[in-house]
């Protein structure tokens, strides 16, 4: 039978629905366990343990040298993670990240390089402009562009965004070029060679060509293998100077130079124009240009100076005044390639790796069963609730934040002393997540509710503060954003709402933001409300958000499960409990084995005499090991320490020493048996543990509790409230107005065209409130309508308004008697007054009209043939005087009248 036969007999039948059930749910099982989740003991993800761990074996501990990042990426992908070199290089970066972690997990370097506020940026209107120049023409608006290499290794024009200082104080080295330039700037910074590969400034060597700016247009070569070349390069007369064709990058520029040149010995062709301009030959003129931009040498600077940056979108690089592309630093981007980066571990990294060798957690093997590795690392920090998570899983996710360091040690230290508390009572200490972006956070009772079920949403906020400039006007100051928002596609989101006209009255946007903090300053417009357009802010962006908390982590490794804040603590606890067990039972273990040692050399030396004998008397080494063991009645162990044992310890003060020292392996052995028959002593020593824990690293609170909730926002909210001008005419068109559309008129002024109207209409009501205030509307057949005054839409002076019909549903046949506006506060204790046609009249209590429909309800009772005519707003004490057409008049007090109902007809007012 053939191999292949053999095979054919092994296959076995099965259901194709069960088979895709089984395959998916492993696949399923594998994603959550393997990758997704974190474990809840030490609140890691399993790239990012294979990370730490790594990085921990190959020495990369704090203080210590950093280390490419490539080869910490290398170094994981050969022996632990069987996946991509992107996932683990993001999850990487991700632990450098102050943004990203409440306490960052790994030290980053590179990319991180600057220049002094002196160096120069080439800009494409022909200007040399230092980063102190940039950075004040940036805070006045003025937008500045320059050149960029691109993906196709072609030259563009760039925008030069977000000038900035990035690091005070820092290390200086100066790279001086063959055209008599020099560049001071700090160490790690990239400049572009000739071949487009960047190279740091410490690394650079004499004669190392940089890339210059220059652009290949085509393919075609001469004899001086410059044909199809647009160059730009400094000539003699230190004026910049444009070679072929530059019409793509700069019409003006190129267009300059070229009349130059044709102009210079009224050339006829451009090749014989730069000859005679030049007044050289033109190979040995291009060899200048070509080799004009080499490292001539390298030095480092003994004084500290301030550093800047700017960013540019996509290519990151940008064109210096000395004719030399760089690498600029990246803003609100992914990081650079890990080739260009370095890594070593923070300091607060050793709380998760310590005692990892002591046989503190279990082992696995690896993918390939090459080497172990460790299912859980030790973990003293408690990293879950510290540093949070996020991952998407199949048909699971988990949304963890960060939190501060200091109270959850305090509420460690509250469960291991109160096992049996409520998870409510942790609130108590843990007070919301703290976001290493800072921000508020309100409603304490959601937050509270949050942690009891392990879900929940808990508003964040900007930090936003309104600030008057020295002209009255105003600018909105933001300082802090809500955490896992992108701060550049904030800023983009608010520059499309205004495009968009969906925010009006911002007049610049402003990104000032610094190592030193965050600064995104909103400039307004002259009469623009600030406060309404920080509202529209709220409302329409990121700048407020609800984070939705899921802490659904991997409980003791292999099982998921929606945890409160009391089972994540208690699966630290238990964790911690075990690996502190773990790590005494190991210090036992090697202190009875060293005690056993020095019984022995103890031993040994009080008959030292017969010991040298036996082994003098021995033929070799094994047989003297055999003697020894025979004779003395000692171990292995002891008889191999004491035939390594060094004359030097015959000395009585080594004697007395190794005696000391087996004293003290003694009394450790019984601190270390009695830890172990307590488990009280072993939480005392977690305890004290997490004491040392806080007082080492914890920290401020940077995110700001609100305990009271966050209203939902009204119309109001986006409404500034001013007063406001309402007219009505006859034919019913409304439009609402400002009180400084009106001057003020000295004697013998024309006046204003208050409103333009068709030559029958007339305006029949005029009357002033508040943009807040509701406005009640009456019409003739005793009906009530009511708006907002804001409703009301705003127009010019001389425009007739809308139709009131537009937003409020009066009927056609009905017409407006009369209107009042009260605030919302007024409704107490005020009164409406209504007078008929017909001489009746009624008072009815305001509240009435709390609740107004918008098809309308009844104010009057009318009989038929009578219709409203008048409405009137009143307290208790005022007086009524009603007239007639024919010229008749009452006077009564408004007390005289007893309110009624809102479907009342009145009372006889006058006959």
């Amino acid at each position: 039978m053939t191999e292949k036969q053999q095979n054919i007999e092994k296959i076995q039948p099965a259901d194709i629905a069960e088979e895709l059930q089984e395959s998916y749910l492993d696949y399923a099982m594998s994603v959550i366990v393997s990758r997704a989740l974190p474990d809840a003991r030490d609140g890691l993800k399993p790239v990012q343990r294979r990370i730490l761990y790594t990085m921990w074996e190959n020495g990369l501990r704090p203080g210590s040298k950093f280390r490419k990042s490539a080869a910490v990426v290398g170094e994981v992908l050969k022996s632990l993670h069987p996946h991509g070199d992107i996932s683990v290089y993001d999850a990487l970066v991700r632990m450098t990240q102050d943004f990203s972690l409440r306490y960052p997990l790994i030290e980053g370097q590179g990319n991180f390089g600057c220049f002094t506020k002196d160096t120069k940026i080439k800009l494409t209107n022909g200007k040399n402009l230092s980063f102190e120049e940039l950075i004040k023409e940036h805070k006045k608006g003025i937008k500045n562009y320059t050149y960029t290499v691109n993906l196709s290794g072609l030259i563009e024009i760039a925008q030069i965004k977000h000038p900035r200082l990035t690091k005070k104080n820092a290390e200086i080295i100066k790279v001086s070029l063959d055209n008599g330039a020099e560049i001071k700037c700090t160490p790690n910074h990239l400049f572009m060679l000739r071949n487009g590969v960047y190279k740091e400034a410490k690394d650079l060597k004499p004669n190392d060509s940089l890339m210059p700016i220059y652009q290949r247009l085509s393919t075609k070569t001469d004899r001086l293998n410059r044909e199809g070349y647009a160059l730009i390069y400094q000539n003699k007369k230190k004026e910049w100077v444009v070679l072929e064709k530059y019409k793509n990058l700069n019409q003006e520029l190129y267009e300059q130079e070229r009349n130059k040149i044709y102009n210079y010995g009224k050339a006829t062709s451009w090749k014989t124009g730069i000859k005679k301009y030049y007044k050289e030959d033109e190979k040995i003129l291009l060899q200048n240009i070509i080799q004009n931009h080499k490292v001539k040498k390298i030095e480092f600077h003994s004084l500290k100076e301030d550093v800047y940056d700017l960013t540019i979108d996509g290519t990151h690089n940008f064109a210096l005044a000395a004719g030399i592309f760089v690498h600029n630093s990246v803003d609100g981007d992914s990081a650079a390639a890990y080739r260009y980066t370095e890594a070593r571990l923070a300091k607060i990294s050793e709380e998760l790796l310590t005692d990892i060798e002591k046989e503190t957690v279990n082992w696995a093997p690896n993918y390939d069963a090459s080497t172990e590795e460790p299912k859980v690392l030790p973990a003293k920090l408690p990293n879950l609730l510290l540093n949070g998570s996020m991952g998407i899983a199949v048909g699971m996710a988990t949304n963890i934040p960060p939190h501060n360091l200091g109270e959850v040690a305090d509420a460690i230290i509250f469960l291991a002393e109160h096992p049996d508390s409520h998870p409510k009572d942790l609130t108590q200490f843990v007070k919301g997540p703290d976001f290493p972006t800072g921000g508020i956070i309100y409603d304490k009772k959601s937050i509270e509710e949050a942690y009891v079920s392990g879900r929940g949403a808990i508003t964040t906020r900007a930090v936003a503060e309104i600030e008057e400039r020295k002209n009255g006007q105003f600018d909105i100051i933001i300082t802090e954003i809500p955490y896992q928002v992108n701060k550049a596609e904030l800023i983009t989101r608010i520059a499309e709402l205004v495009q968009e006209k969906k925010i009006e009255g911002i007049r610049d946007l402003r990104d000032e933001s610094d190592r030193e903090g965050m600064r995104i300053v909103v400039e307004l417009k002259n009469d623009a409300p600030p406060q309404k357009i920080l509202n529209q802010l709220y409302q329409y962006t990121d700048l407020q958000k609800d984070f939705y908390l899921n802490m659904l982590a991997l409980a003791e490794g292999i099982r998921p499960q929606v945890m409160s804040l009391k089972d994540v603590l208690e699966a630290y606890l238990e964790h911690r409990k075990t690996v502190i067990r773990r790590r005494t039972e190991y210090d036992l273990k090697k202190a009875e084995e060293r005690a056993h040692i020095l019984e022995g050399l103890v031993k040994a030396l009080n008959v030292i005499d017969k010991i040298i004998a036996a082994i003098k008397a021995s033929a070799n080494k094994e047989e003297a090991h055999k003697n020894l063991v025979k004779k003395f009645k000692l171990s292995d162990l002891q008889t191999t320490a004491i035939l390594e044992m060094k004359l030097q310890n015959l000395a009585a003060l080594e004697r007395k020493q190794l005696e000391a020292e087996l004293k003290e392996k003694i009394k450790l052995i019984e601190e270390l048996r009695l830890i172990l028959k307590n488990p009280k002593k072993i939480l005392d020593i977690l305890k004290k543990e997490v004491v040392e824990l806080k007082e080492k690293h914890a920290d401020e609170r940077r995110t700001k509790v609100i305990p009271s909730s966050l209203k939902e926002f009204r119309e109001e909210d986006l409404t500034p409230k001013e007063e406001t001008l309402i007219t009505l005419s006859q034919s019913n068109y409304i439009k609402r107005l400002k009180p400084e559309t009106f001057k003020v008129q000295r004697r013998g002024g024309k006046g204003l065209i208050g409103v333009e109207l068709k030559e029958e209409d007339f305006v029949k009501h005029f009357m002033s409130a508040n943009t807040h205030d509701n406005i009640l509307f009456f019409t003739d057949q005793g009906r009530a309508f009511q708006t907002k005054v804001y409703e009301i839409p705003q127009a010019t002076r001389t425009s007739k308004g809308k139709i009131i019909h537009n937003f409020l549903d009066i009927p056609a046949a009905e017409t407006i008697s009369a209107i009042i506006a009260y605030p919302n506060d007024a409704a107490e204790n005020r009164f409406l007054m209504m007078l008929t046609k017909n001489g009746l009249i009624k008072k009815v209590e305001l509240s009435a009209f709390a609740k107004v429909r918008r098809t309308g309800i009844t104010a009057i009772k009318l009989k038929k043939g009578d219709a409203l005519k008048s409405a009137k707003l009143t307290s208790k004490n005022e007086e009524a005087i009603i007239t007639s057409a024919k010229g008749q008049a009452i006077r009564f007090k408004e007390s005289d009248i007893r309110p009624q109902g809102r479907n009342a007809a009145g009372v006889r007012g006058i006959r």
